[in-house]
């Protein structure tokens, strides 16, 4: 199952949605967006981001319309999107919570713009009430950033892929170059650095002294 419809008539309390919506993003190909918890949920109804809930008594109940806006506003933060934005948003328009969802998983192989691809699919597909009003500009601007911004990280994690690389994201990390000589230098991450002991250090001058006794290293015959 990869498709939120199977939930069309579901409810159930506050746990119960933080709950769904962490076994719902992974099957919407989502494996890189932390789950919500309750206290998130919380704050996104403060915030306006989620519709107002359905009370009984003294409990709050939740609906398939509250697990879209939960789930889609967990994809537009993981794109780099403010929650301020997002709830300005959805307070115009919360059909179109439908754009973030149902994006192909990154993990398969997608083409170029495939994001743009997967939406105008929703599109053809959805039923009149939940489609996008195109002649609103802020909901047209709002579309078209999230898409470029999913789309570009898409087509990074597949480009990587291709390259070999070990992450799906490049990592940024802090080094500190050490200049041994004008012409050798010791690169140590910089975190790891402030915590080297004397033996650690011991250890890494026996190592270098190792590798460089290697005649195949002295050749460049091996990395």
């Amino acid at each position: 199952m990869r498709s939120l419809d199977d939930y069309r008539d579901w409810e159930g309390t506050i746990e119960d949605l933080a709950a769904l919506a962490a076994k719902v993003l992974p099957l919407l190909g989502r494996r890189d967006i932390p789950p919500p918890n309750v206290r998130l949920i919380r704050d996104y109804a403060q915030r306006g981001i989620l519709s107002p809930i359905d009370r009984r008594g003294k409990e709050g109940y939740y609906g398939f319309q509250h697990l879209k806006e939960l789930v889609a506003a967990r994809v537009l933060v993981n794109e780099g999107v403010p929650l301020a934005k997002i709830a300005e948003q959805f307070e115009r328009d919360r059909d179109i919570v439908i754009i973030t969802l149902g994006l192909p998983d990154a993990a398969a192989p997608a083409p170029p713009n495939a994001a743009r691809a997967r939406w105008q699919a929703l599109r053809d597909t959805a039923p009149p009430a939940a489609r996008v009003p195109l002649s609103e500009p802020a909901s047209t601007a709002f579309m078209r950033r999230t898409l470029e911004g999913a789309g570009q990280r898409m087509d990074l994690q597949h480009t990587l892929r291709r390259l070999g690389a070990s992450t799906p994201e490049p990592v940024a990390e802090q080094l500190t170059r050490l200049a041994i000589t004008d012409w050798c230098w010791l690169l140590v991450d910089s975190e790891r650095l402030r915590t080297l002991s004397l033996d650690d250090a011991d250890d890494i001058g026996r190592a270098i002294a190792a590798a460089l006794s290697d005649p195949r290293i002295r050749k460049g015959e091996k990395s």
